[in-house]
């Protein structure tokens, strides 16, 4: 059994805790049961008021268990495939293990990577890793279960060549993009802007021939931080004294403005991926014909109508006895 509202789960548990504590501390201050003076006056019958207070308690689990969506068992269905492909660059080099924006700046990039791939609906996406070298380590795939596999995998240590050389990312990404006759043609690039080959300039007129537009995500601060080593320490240069890196925004905000794409920052929030799903929402979409889909099935109506049931039985049930 999977429960499509998992997420959630934390919540309507402790909510529905909450009230079964309220009503079992109800039921304690009343005293309703064991009060044989009100027994005597009101003439209560003991086994309608047990069964009424059965009905409440049983009432709230089945409540927050068909809140959850509980699914088991799967359907197949045809569904129809179009969307936008979107390709991206994730920066691997041993820079972004700087921790200078709460976390590494990697795991960073990778978090945005998370949430643009859950904003592609019904088209492709696909990986590049880079440092000194690129490849696709991801080819655009409709599956965003594998995708996030790929991405989940991808570390400082994909890459043997260290360095950064961006313009082998987009080497990468136009044999990839030639390969294909797209409407979309998106890359997003996740990276500090470290650049040390400066090849980028020239291997991007290949990806502006193709129509790609190219959207930098800049990960990192301006003012630069160690990159850490392992198992402890920092990079040094000749003289023994730590390396810094620092984000170079002009850069990428000029490859970005170059290709007709735009900018923005992640190292202090996710806002600027808005920038980036709007631009995929606006794109024209490839058709990828039909495809079958298996899709849990949905069972919380195992548990609204007993829930129903008791609920109005509760609501039928006299408190007295009737004479």
């Amino acid at each position: 059994m999977t429960f499509g509202n998992a997420e959630y789960a934390p919540y309507i548990i402790t909510v529905s805790f909450s009230v079964l504590a309220a009503f079992i501390f109800y039921l304690y201050r009343t005293k309703r049961l064991t009060s044989v003076f009100a027994r005597s006056m009101l003439n209560v019958s003991i086994p309608l008021r047990r069964l009424k207070i059965f009905c409440i308690a049983l009432a709230i689990p089945l409540f927050a268990l068909a809140v959850l969506a509980p699914q088991w068992g799967e359907q197949e269905r045809e569904i129809e495939s179009e969307g936008s492909d979107v390709l991206i660059a994730l920066d691997v080099s041993r820079s972004m293990n700087a921790a200078d924006v709460g976390t590494s700046r990697l795991e960073r990039a990778k978090n945005a990577a998370r949430r643009i791939a859950d904003s592609v609906s019904g088209g492709r996406i696909g990986l590049i890793v880079f440092a000194g070298e690129a490849f696709l380590l991801c080819p655009m795939t409709s599956d965003k279960g594998a995708f996030l596999m790929f991405l989940d995998s991808a570390g400082t240590d994909s890459v043997n060549l260290q360095g950064t050389d961006i313009g082998a990312v987009f080497n990468e990404a136009s044999r990839v993009f030639s390969k294909r006759r797209e409407n979309s043609k998106l890359l997003v690039l996740i990276t500090d802007g470290e650049d040390h080959e400066g090849s980028a300039a020239k291997t991007l007129e290949r990806l502006k021939e193709l129509g790609v537009s190219v959207y930098c995500a800049g990960v990192g601060r301006d003012s630069g931080a160690p990159i850490p080593t392992d198992p402890s320490g920092y990079v040094t240069d000749r003289d023994g004294n730590p390396v810094r890196s620092a984000k170079n925004a002009s850069f990428l905000k000029k490859l970005a403005a170059d290709t007709g794409g735009s900018y923005f920052d992640i190292s202090d929030s996710f806002s600027g991926l808005r920038t980036v799903i709007s631009a995929i929402d606006s794109q024209d979409k490839n058709y990828y014909g039909t495809r079958i889909v298996k899709e849990p099935l949905d069972r919380f109506a195992f548990f609204v109508i007993p829930l129903i049931f008791l609920l109005t039985l509760e609501l039928l049930l006299p408190e007295v006895r009737r004479h």
